[in-house]
């Protein structure tokens, strides 16, 4: 009797505790509650493509499938589209990445460009600033800035300056009346400008151009020289007669500019002395495109 009076009072104590235990969530609306609450929770330690099986599982449960193929399957979709989204924001990421070192580099090749036009122009001011005087003009000017107190001997220095002067601006004068020794030589400046700027540093000791921006400068320099020396060179297959006779005769226009561009592709298109079969088929091209306008 006392063994079963004791069973009854075990039994009661632990429905009692089990009872106190359960906590009223208010009902069906507040088990829904804490069980989002709970899913969430399971969620956030997730990533990826782990998180959209996982959100998969849940959404199956929701619509009450069970089927263990179907819910696979749905798993699988989830984890695609989550590879896709993400595939997407990372090469989304990869492009604002490259667009801003192109503008970086950019705007740096801006930067060493007008360092060199700068250049450029400091190099030019005392060949130009004698251009319109002759000799002994040049001379003359130098010797009278003076002064009347100057030397005999100062004087003579001051007209030998001018006279170098005068000589140098001369020289490049007769040099570019030769299209292509004035291009060789403008080439030759601006790379010896940019060597310059290679190692020149400024007021805090740092480098004007890095080693990357040289090497573009010098490449950028290197093919703009070898395009102007293809243009001028195929410019010279119209004679000076021909390019006035086209400037009031259209047909001779027509065949100057012909000539011009079949000289530009062989300049372009040729590989150890032999036109290149891309060039002969520009050459085709040009010739008939030159026959239909010349009948037109």
């Amino acid at each position: 009797f006392l063994a079963e009076k004791l069973g009854q009072s075990t039994q009661a104590l632990k429905a009692f505790n089990s009872e106190s235990l359960k906590i009223n969530w208010g009902g069906k609306e507040g088990e829904k509650l804490i069980k989002q609450a709970e899913r969430r929770l399971a969620l956030s330690k997730l990533v990826g493509e782990a998180k959209a099986r996982q959100q998969a599982a849940y959404d199956a449960e929701d619509a009450g499938v069970t089927d263990e193929r179907a819910i696979k399957r749905l798993q699988d979709n989830y984890a695609a589209t989550e590879r896709n989204t993400q595939a997407r924001k990372d090469q989304k990421k990869e492009d604002n990445a490259a667009a801003s070192e192109a503008k970086k580099l950019a705007n740096q090749q801006e930067s060493v460009n007008q360092k060199l036009e700068n250049l450029r122009q400091q190099s030019e001011l005392a060949a130009g600033s004698t251009q319109e005087l002759s000799r002994e003009q040049a001379m003359l000017r130098a010797e009278q800035s003076l002064g009347k107190s100057a030397s005999a001997d100062q004087v003579q220095q001051a007209r030998n300056y001018a006279a170098a002067v005068w000589d140098t601006a001369a020289a490049i004068k007769a040099r570019n009346a030769v299209p292509e020794l004035k291009e060789n030589a403008d080439y030759n400046a601006q790379k010896s400008q940019l060597e310059t700027l290679k190692d020149a540093k400024d007021a805090q000791g740092n480098l004007i151009i890095s080693q990357q921006q040289y090497n573009q400068a010098s490449e950028q320099l290197e093919q703009q020289h070898q395009v102007n020396l293809a243009k001028i060179r195929a410019g010279q297959v119209v004679t000076p007669q021909q390019q006035a006779q086209g400037e009031i005769d259209p047909v001779q226009r027509l065949a100057n500019q012909h000539a011009q561009e079949l000289a530009l592709i062989q300049q372009f298109e040729t590989q150890k002395g032999q036109i290149t079969q891309r060039g002969l088929e520009l050459m085709n091209a040009a010739n008939t495109q030159y026959e239909q306008q010349r009948i037109a």
